[in-house]
């Protein structure tokens, strides 16, 4: 095993290096078009293999190699590795498309179903856990096992709650008196007081949100 740590996962979106166009790989950095072979195009491409049937239930050699340009090498904690090592590392790297199944029995509750969980290479898991910088109990963490992407979702997803928050507001009693700073903060305070009474309503510590989110991934939710 090599001295750094690391893991090998989906592009994340705007971080594509090919681009598919008419069947072939172009890199991204030529603007070419087509379609960024990322983490949405990885889902797209399970979401369509998902409908196949019979014989046809199996990945093809270029969608193999689609989702392999669609994932990167990061060293664990970022930032160790050249963009060389990286390219090694990666052209090294085998993907392996399997298919769950459900075979139907006389009653659903006689169906044959069969889910596979993937366990990570030896050590990944644990060195990215390793690398967690702890917060003080009770403090905030970034949750673990997310991209930048998610967080501009749930911004959009909460914009309605956000914006709720700040016209309950209640008027300050000393309005007349009170500059704009102090007008800042005392929605500061109103923010900040919503918020972190939401964000501890699931009292998920930063370790305990780290194993959720790796048990999320490996049971694949939507089904």
């Amino acid at each position: 095993m090599s001295d750094i740590d690391y893991i090998i996962v989906g592009r994340d979106v705007g971080e594509a290096q090919y681009h598919l166009v008419g069947g072939s790989f172009l890199e991204a950095d030529t603007d070419p078009g087509g379609t960024p072979l990322d983490v949405i195009h990885i889902g797209k491409l399970i979401a369509r293999m998902s409908e196949r049937e019979g014989v046809e239930r199996c990945a093809t050699e270029h969608e193999i190699e689609q989702i392999k340009r669609a994932m990167r090498v990061d060293s664990v904690p970022p930032g160790q590795f050249s963009k060389a090592q990286e390219e090694a590392i990666w052209a090294q790297t085998e993907v392996e498309v399997l298919f769950e199944t459900r075979t139907p029995g006389a009653t659903q509750a006689s169906d044959d179903n069969k889910r596979i969980l993937v366990v990570p290479a030896d050590g990944t898991l644990k060195a990215a856990l390793d690398a967690l910088e702890m917060p003080a109990p009770g403090d905030y963490f970034d949750p673990p096992l997310t991209y930048p992407v998610d967080k501009n979702l749930m911004l959009g997803h909460l914009l309605d709650q956000i914006v709720e928050i700040a016209v309950e507001a209640p008027e300050p009693s000393n309005l007349a008196t009170m500059s704009w700073t102090d007008i800042k903060k005392h929605f500061a305070d109103r923010f900040e007081a919503r918020l972190s009474d939401a964000a501890h309503q699931g009292d998920v510590d930063q370790v305990g949100a780290y194993h959720r989110a790796v048990g999320i991934y490996a049971t694949n939710m939507c089904r």
